[in-house]
């Protein structure tokens, strides 16, 4: 398989690990540092969290079966 095919099969757990981070970064943001949300800086980061994570994750399933 390559890379690219690791990669679409993590993006079907990419949509759930999004929603998690994007929650737990608006509880923080809301009962921690009692702050109001900014929804757009809070949705670009969890986007870039996500796709690290999707490349990172398929990286390394793929050196994981050669």
């Amino acid at each position: 398989m390559s890379f690219w095919d690791y990669v679409r099969a993590e993006l079907k757990s990419a949509p759930l690990f999004l929603l998690v981070f994007l929650g737990i970064g608006v509880a923080m943001d809301t009962f921690v540092w009692q702050a109001p949300v900014n929804w757009i800086e809070r949705g670009v980061v969890s986007l870039l969290v996500t796709v690290v994570f999707v490349l990172l994750t398929a990286r390394r399933k793929k050196a994981r079966s050669e």
